[in-house]
């Protein structure tokens, strides 16, 4: 009850989680490339996500990560840092992440958002998301991988 009553946005929980690929842009103020990982996406809002992945992340402001998934047929990123984590037995993390969008993005990623509950509404598994598959889900949250 707590974390609702700090939050800021109205906050979407998917039940079929968005793949997205997650990307280290800026470590402190320099900026890095790196490669990516698949992560899901459990749930989302105009100010954060919370994500699940088998990869160990710090939590801190100074890693600005980027996740980009299709949402309604529109190829989005959104740019952000950990600002908590669980881990659990399994080796699966949690996170929490608030975004680092300015101002001028704020409106687009909210109507994305709101269009997408709509269409949630009406289909669970909407055909312009890029919801995970039940492979993909096994090969992030199967860890160690499975042989």
């Amino acid at each position: 009850m707590k974390d609702q009553e700090k939050r800021q946005f109205f906050r979407l929980t998917l039940k079929n989680p968005l793949i997205s690929d997650l990307t280290i842009i800026r470590i402190k103020e320099n900026a890095v490339e790196t490669g990516n990982a698949n992560v899901l996406i459990e749930d989302i809002s105009a100010g954060g996500l919370r994500f699940t992945s088998n990869v160990r992340l710090p939590v801190t402001p100074q890693v600005i990560l980027e996740f980009e998934t299709t949402i309604l047929n529109q190829q989005v990123k959104f740019p952000g840092y950990i600002v908590w984590k669980k881990s659990s037995e399994t080796g699966i993390q949690e996170y929490g992440v608030q975004f680092t969008i300015d101002n001028e993005q704020f409106p687009t990623i909210t109507s994305i958002l709101h269009q997408l509950e709509v269409r949630l509404r009406r289909s669970p598994l909407s055909p312009s998301c890029r919801f995970a598959t039940q492979e993909e889900i096994i090969s992030i949250k199967d860890f160690p991988p499975s042989s």
